[in-house]
């Protein structure tokens, strides 16, 4: 058996495995990364996004585009829970 433990506590997004079209990734606080500096926001197209939170706080922001512009929706995560976006 072969097992394999990844760790990151730096700063900012740190891509830990990545496999046959996925990853897995952390994203500890960075100041850039913070609410007040967000200025771009990724869109994945074909595939799904899953986010876990271990520890501390953050908040999830989706957007959704429609014929009339953004519709952008905020979701408080929660520790240990699956958000699938």
């Amino acid at each position: 058996m072969k097992l394999e433990q990844y760790e990151y506590e730096g700063e900012g997004f740190q891509p830990l495995l990545m496999s046959n079209g996925w990853q897995v990734s952390l994203l500890n606080y960075d100041v850039e990364t913070d609410k007040s500096n967000i200025r771009k926001v990724e869109r994945h197209v074909k595939t799904d996004e899953v986010f876990v939170l271990l520890s501390g706080a953050a908040v999830l922001i989706c957007a959704e585009q429609k014929n009339d512009g953004w519709r952008f929706q905020t979701e408080t995560m929660r520790a240990s829970t699956v958000d699938n976006v």
